[in-house]
């Protein structure tokens, strides 16, 4: 079991592997298909996976598949950090197809580790 929060919403992973997600859902952060918001847990939509982990971001989430490691996000999507439309990604939306361990998220990129031990990451690429 883990909670991931972002910055007005949140996710669970269960026992049984399914992920859980509420609050404000302006950009698609609950991963339900939406942007209704929700005061209870409900499913997101591809809870016909199981999942291994889920981590926030600020209005995003990423969560790896059991068993593949396939990586998932879904979420505001203004720098990158689900995909490359630059659209809200309402429903989880795989990656690539490779394999991850570990997966993070920041405010405006995510970066995870496949199992060949490679770090990938994506997002708005600048520095301070």
């Amino acid at each position: 079991t883990k909670i991931a929060s972002g910055s007005s919403s949140n996710c669970g992973l269960t026992t049984s592997k399914k992920i859980y997600c509420w609050g404000r859902n302006t950009f698609g952060n609950l991963g339900d298909n939406t942007t209704t918001q929700r005061n209870s847990p409900t499913s997101i939509a591809r809870n016909d996976l199981d999942w291994a982990d889920v981590v926030g971001g600020v209005n995003e989430f990423c969560a790896i598949q059991d068993v593949t490691g396939n990586l998932y996000c879904w979420g505001r999507n203004e720098d990158n950090q689900v995909n490359n439309t630059l659209a809200y990604v309402t429903s989880p939306y795989q990656m690539d197809n490779d394999s991850y361990v570990r997966v993070s998220m920041g405010e405006f990129t995510g970066c995870a580790i496949n199992t060949s031990d490679e770090l990938k990451c994506w997002g708005f690429n600048y520095a301070y």
